[in-house]
């Protein structure tokens, strides 16, 4: 891998904890409506991880978010907020517990987001697709449907 890859990779990386974060920081706005101590342990997790292995998060978070990219980009509420839904499309492996803790701390407060908050929420996972596709690229991962 050339520096210029190396270099693409580390922004890639860095955009995706920042959306990531983004997530956090919305979902947060009604931190005082509901508690939920899952909650509160996947960012302890997530914050631990982005900072002493940046990479990790994507890593963790590739095959389920490439997986599920029609879901995605269809932004099928369905698959966030039902937890049978979850459990047919997150195959049961070593990354599904970090994407079931983060698809629940989004659950557990969906329903109490504006309209223009559920739409950033979509857009900030709609954003972690669009790292994963170009993180696959640059890693020769990706193999077009």
């Amino acid at each position: 891998m050339n520096g210029k890859q190396e270099k693409d990779i580390n922004y890639i990386i860095q955009y995706f904890n920042r959306q990531v974060s983004n997530i956090f920081k919305i979902i947060d706005s009604k931190l005082d409506e509901i508690q939920d101590d899952n909650v509160d342990w996947v960012r302890r997790v997530t914050k631990i991880i982005r900072n002493e292995n940046p990479p990790m998060l994507l890593e963790k978070s590739i095959d389920k978010l490439w997986d599920n990219k029609e879901k995605i980009l269809e932004r099928n509420t369905e698959f966030l907020l039902q937890t049978e839904v979850v459990g047919k499309y997150i195959k049961d492996d070593e990354r599904k517990e970090f994407i079931e803790g983060l698809i629940n701390f989004v659950r557990v407060k969906y329903k109490n987001l504006s309209k223009t908050e559920t739409d950033d929420i979509w857009l900030c996972i709609n954003n972690m697709l669009q790292a994963v596709i170009k993180y696959k690229i640059i890693k020769c991962d990706f193999i077009p449907d």
